[in-house]
């Protein structure tokens, strides 16, 4: 990079498409800073359509015009994403440049996700853009800047990026040593019920509750219409009411809805589910 530019000739046998060589380049952690062209001993046309490869009858002009464009390694990581940079080394004089990056998760780049970035940009300036990468089921991404207008397109050196592993919360279960049944339905000493992530549960003779349960077998539910109530298996089906410090019965019917009995008061109260 402080030298001449040097010319180096390339084996096909060994690089057998600009492919491989890109794939030597992302291995080495080189940074090359100009184009890879490849020679023609005919007058064809390219056609794999590969910008980077050129046609020897073009005119040099052609190529002095491109412009040049460099991806920055070690991107930072923000949350789940990671903030992209690039430099705009040359513009080429051309104007209207699309400026952005192009993400994907094979070094060919067989598929890629573009993010264009929106601005006026000079020589020298540095461009960035974020890439979420919470939908990448592998480990890494592979990622290059590139600028292009109506008759240019030029790419920065591949790069690569390592994806974090992301520390998923464990599933939060109010009852563990409850029995599964079908359809995420569970039964213990409680009755059965269906739980909630959130802390809800749906009681198959209480309704909707709110259970905040301790280490210790006992559990604190919040039912509608009758407040915190308390109990343990040991207790069950007699619940501690806290609103009117007195204790409730639960009469499971056969038939109909269950109903509470309140000791304190001789009286029954419907469960409103």
């Amino acid at each position: 990079a402080l030298g001449n530019p040097v010319a180096l000739p390339i084996s096909s046998a060994q690089f057998p498409t600009p492919d491989h060589i890109y794939q030597y380049i992302d291995q080495q952690n080189l940074q090359p800073i100009g184009y890879i062209v490849e020679q023609h001993d005919h007058n064809g046309t390219d056609p794999g359509g590969d910008p980077w490869d050129y046609n020897s009858s073009e005119p040099q002009e052609y190529l002095a015009n491109r412009p040049l464009l460099t991806t920055l390694s070690n991107p930072t990581i923000e949350i789940s994403k990671f903030k992209l940079n690039g430099i705009i080394l040359s513009d080429g004089n051309n104007e209207d440049l699309v400026i952005g990056f192009q993400v994907s998760d094979s070094i060919f780049f067989n598929q890629t996700e573009e993010i264009i970035v929106q601005g006026n940009f000079a020589e020298g300036d540095v461009f960035e853009a974020s890439f979420d990468f919470s939908h990448i089921t592998l480990n890494r991404i592979y990622f290059r800047a590139f600028a292009r207008n109506s008759l240019f397109e030029s790419f920065g050196s591949k790069k690569r990026a390592k994806i974090p592993e992301i520390e998923t919360m464990p599933e939060f279960i109010l009852f563990p040593d409850a029995e599964r049944l079908e359809d995420g339905w569970k039964e213990n000493w409680l009755g059965v019920f269906h739980e909630y992530s959130n802390g809800w549960m749906y009681h198959l003779d209480l309704g909707w509750c709110f259970a905040s349960p301790d280490n210790n077998g006992n559990v604190w539910l919040w039912i509608n219409d009758h407040g915190w109530v308390w109990t343990n298996g040991s207790t069950w089906p007699h619940l501690y009411r806290n609103e009117t410090s007195s204790w409730l019965y639960l009469l499971i019917r056969q038939s109909g809805p269950a109903v509470f009995f309140d000791q304190m008061h001789g009286s029954f109260m419907h469960l409103n589910k």
